[in-house]
């Protein structure tokens, strides 16, 4: 998928579905995951980034703090 794609996609994504999930988690991401996060989560609105945790092979120290 063209990166133009995945930006009018996740637009449409955060404009229809704005809201309506509380936390998403990634758990157990590899490097390449969390690299793809750090660039997609630029194309977000604050709002919708901050509901997304991607998070490492440590998740089992750091999940206990969201809970």
């Amino acid at each position: 998928m063209p990166m133009y794609s995945l930006k009018r996609f996740l637009g449409a994504v955060q404009t229809n579905y704005r809201g309506r999930g509380f936390k998403t988690f990634v758990l157990n991401a590899g490097y390449m995951i969390r690299g793809s996060w750090s660039m997609i989560k630029s194309w977000l609105d604050e709002f919708t980034a901050q509901k997304v945790n991607v998070l490492g092979s440590d998740y089992k120290t750091k999940l206990p703090g969201f809970i």
